[in-house]
């Protein structure tokens, strides 16, 4: 076994004093101190209404289709009236209202419109607030000060990258409306033990162990290992270690089981990243640091490997923090060393327990320090509160993903609120060798970055992702970009010195896959809402429900007592589903997030109904004229059938004779809201007081564009010098097109010598002159396209000789 000493990757040290109080925050004859929350926060605000001014819509074309407006337009009903679309993006388009509506009226016409074969997806155009408050609060004193959980100071985008509510902390309050963590999700943090404190009561923690075997170096009663993994202090003086120097406990261990799960909401101390979860200190540091082989034992026990001479581990652990580095002298030693931590990750991993480990502080080359770099590990940077790499940071490749570290020499700050300045708080001790009173305290470093990503695996852990590669792709997709390169950052002066503390850069990637962002997380907030009565042929409609971030492409599940019936957003009931009830889940197409589904409630049973039959025009109807469908409906003598698009929009009317058959007649003006192309319909039977309502299957009704005729008039013979005017005319139905649209193209044979369009207020004439032509006989045709209501056609030819 190698004998490397481990060191902990913290930077700086700073004892909380706020508003002129002592360290002891919780001494009870002093009051604890008093941090005002910034204006804005919870409570303060007024309810603003949930509002839409449009909707925003994904088409297969470039813009919405007129047909597309029409729909939308129809779906609003008297809510409001299609005014105008506007490209938004490639293929994504706003469609805006004449006025405000609520935005359920806006969702409502979102989602039929969804149905249709020319959109991809379509959601209300909300109206957003400014947030300055997180979206779940603490009482907890020092909450507004934890800029690494949710930074107030950021509230708008900009173009220097700000990124809106939270800046560039971890957001982790976001998820907190998901989850704060389970009390059976355990995360180990092997680290120098634990100091009882009352922000970290024994209700947060299980039973851990302390594998520190330096009997010589131990400050412990108990000299060697033992099952208490109490933090002894991890002080030492001059000539005790391998170094030169001294310096006092740090009660590190406290400090990072703190950030994990503190009591939360409990109006005192910090908030934790995953208040709800369990931390099992295990003690493998102490004064002077730690080993290689304590820290691998410490690796295995956290998994419930057990280990000789120690209990064992009643509560294996989900998740492990290490926020401890050492530096290999040579890239061989490197190589030995992940060999060790790497095969007890695997053991671990297999166990179901993920590492993470902090990437160190030397300002440098990530890639040489371990534990962090070796492949089993998840490796932690930091940043500072702008964003960018800490100053101390170690960068490179094996780096996996960055948090908040604190960062005082870019941003400093002396004074004495606790909410400036870029720092960490936490829970510690104001002993400098044994412990002696509580206190909170404010640390930096690659130490405090990698405990958020263990509690951010944690939270994640209680959504349903229990296996390390499960948590492991949902980290690296809970990951926001970093901040583009500045200019400024590149050449950063700390002192006389000049860093370049930008993370991004043509070709390399330095400070991992992105920053966490825990508002990132595809995780169901309430469950989707199927609307609409069940009836066999009568669509349901399926909300997608409230999400900490709305997936980009759901995915819908409907289920049938039980059995998978259909996907969409929209399901039909058939006579097959009668009797039975039916529910939808929703989940995130994501990869990483896929398992995290919401299932709605079930579905009243769907009633008998009769058999609906649907029977088309045996022809296929031109556009804009009237047509007959033909309607069966089994066992009924009476009652009204309708014909209907998807989305609900009545076509036409019939009424059940004897025999249970109708025709519905749809008339040329209604004919005139059906786009050329194929469309859905049903025919939808009312009921008559004994038969119940029921619908047809729907079927595809096409509806062909109208034939055109294009004639030219053009001279028989042109002078090889001069250029001869060409006169076109496309003649469509009058009533319906008296001044037709569409692309003109011109051909000298089979070349294509001119490209024009008519104009709508052309009333189909167009003249142009043509190239001039080489001496001889040239045949001339025009082709005349309109792909959405006219039939595309070439003109008759025309002859002329150039001389």
């Amino acid at each position: 076994m190698l004998s490397i000493r481990r060191s902990l990757t913290v930077a700086v040290v700073t004892s909380i004093t706020v508003a002129g109080l002592s360290v002891d925050a919780y001494a009870a004859d002093v009051p604890p101190p008093t941090v005002t929350s910034p204006k804005g926060g919870p409570g303060t605000e007024a309810e603003v209404p949930d509002l839409a001014r449009g909707i925003i819509v994904e088409t297969t074309t470039a813009t919405p289709s007129d047909g597309l407006l029409a729909a939308t337009d129809a779906a609003l009903g008297d809510d409001a009236e299609v005014t105008e679309d506007d490209k938004l993006l490639a293929n994504v388009s706003t469609v805006d209202f004449d006025e405000v509506v609520p935005a359920d009226v806006a969702e409502d016409a979102a989602a039929q419109i969804a149905e249709r074969n020319d959109v991809v997806w379509a959601a209300p155009n909300r109206l957003r607030q400014v947030q300055t408050a997180p979206p779940v609060s603490t009482n907890d004193q020092l909450f507004p000060a934890q800029h690494n959980l949710w930074n107030r100071g950021y509230t708008t985008s900009s173009s220097l990258g700000v990124p809106g509510n939270g800046g560039y902390s971890i957001k982790a309050p976001a998820l907190w409306r998901a989850t704060k963590g389970r009390a059976a999700t355990v995360v180990a943090v092997i680290d120098t033990g634990i100091v009882d404190h009352r922000d970290l009561p024994a209700s947060q923690r299980v039973p851990g162990t302390d594998t520190f075997s330096s009997i010589a170096r131990d400050n412990d009663a108990k000299k060697g290992r033992d099952d208490d993994p109490t933090d002894p202090g991890d002080w030492y003086a001059n000539g005790q270690c391998d170094f030169p120097g001294s310096s006092d406990s740090s009660w590190h261990g406290t400090f990072v089981a703190g950030q994990i799960a503190a009591a939360t909401d409990n109006g005192a101390g910090i908030a934790a990243v995953a208040p709800n979860v369990k931390v099992q200190p295990i003690r493998a540091l102490g004064r002077c640091g730690g080993w290689d082989s304590d820290i691998v034992d410490a690796m295995k026990w956290a998994a419930g490997i057990p280990l000789t001479g120690l209990r064992n581990n009643a509560y294996p652990a989900a998740v492990v923090n290490l926020s401890l580095a050492g530096s290999p002298g040579t890239a061989q030693q490197r190589e030995a060393e992940c060999r060790v931590y790497n095969a007890a990750a695997r053991v671990g991993k297999a166990r179901g327990t993920l590492y993470v480990a902090a990437a160190g502080n030397d300002g440098g080359n990530a890639n040489r320090v371990t534990p962090a770099s070796c492949s089993e590990f998840i490796s932690v940077g930091a940043t500072s509160i702008n964003g960018f790499s800490a100053i101390y940071s170690n960068v490179g490749s094996t780096v996996d993903l960055s948090a908040p570290g604190g960062d005082t020499q870019v941003d400093p700050y002396r004074g004495n609120d606790p909410a400036k300045g870029d720092r960490i708080w936490s829970l510690g001790n104001s002993g400098t060798k044994g412990p002696v009173a509580d206190t909170l305290v404010a640390y930096e470093g690659t130490s405090m970055a990698s405990p958020q990503v263990a509690g951010a695996a944690a939270l994640l852990h209680g959504l349903g992702l229990t296996t390390p590669a499960e948590l492991t792709r949902a980290l690296y997709a809970s990951v926001s970009p970093f901040r583009a390169r500045s200019g400024a950052y590149a050449k950063k002066a700390v002192g006389p010195d000049r860093y370049d503390l930008n993370c991004t850069a043509p070709g390399r990637q330095w400070c991992g896959r992105g920053r966490l962002d825990l508002s990132r997380v595809e995780a169901p907030l309430t469950p989707p809402v199927i609307s609409g009565t069940p009836v066999v042929g009568e669509p349901l409609r399926a909300s997608l429900g409230t999400w900490v971030r709305t997936p980009s492409a759901p995915r819908y599940t409907w289920k049938v007592a039980g059995v998978v019936k259909g996907t969409g957003s929209v399901y039909w009931p058939t006579l097959a589903d009668v009797g039975r009830t039916i529910t939808v889940t929703v989940a995130p197409s994501t990869a990483a997030f896929a398992k995290l589904s919401a299932t709605s409630s079930a579905s009243t049973a769907v009633p008998a109904g009769p058999a609906v039959t649907l029977r088309t025009p045996a022809s296929q109807p031109r556009y804009g004229s009237a047509f007959t469908v033909a309607v069966s409906v089994a066992s009924a003598t009476g009652g009204r059938v309708r014909l209907l698009s998807d989305s609900g929009t009545t076509y036409g009317s019939g009424t059940v004779g004897p025999g249970g058959t109708a025709s519905i007649t749809v008339s040329a003006a209604t004919a005139r809201k059906l786009k050329p192309g194929s469309t859905s319909v049903r025919a939808a039977y009312d009921g008559d007081g004994t038969t119940p309502r029921a619908s047809s299957p729907r079927r595809a009704l096409t509806i062909k564009r109208l034939p055109a005729k294009v004639s030219t008039s053009l001279r028989t013979s042109v002078k090889t010098s001069s250029r001869a005017t060409l006169k076109i005319r496309v003649l469509e139905r009058p009533d319906l097109f008296a001044s037709p649209t569409g692309e003109l193209r011109v051909y000298d044979g089979k070349k294509r010598i001119r490209v024009t369009r008519l104009s709508s207020t052309g009333g189909g004439r167009k003249t142009l002159r043509l190239p001039k032509l080489k001496k001889g006989t040239h045949k001339i045709r025009v082709y005349f396209r309109d792909s959405d209501y006219i039939e595309s056609t070439y003109s008759a030819v025309r002859t002329i000789r150039a001389r």
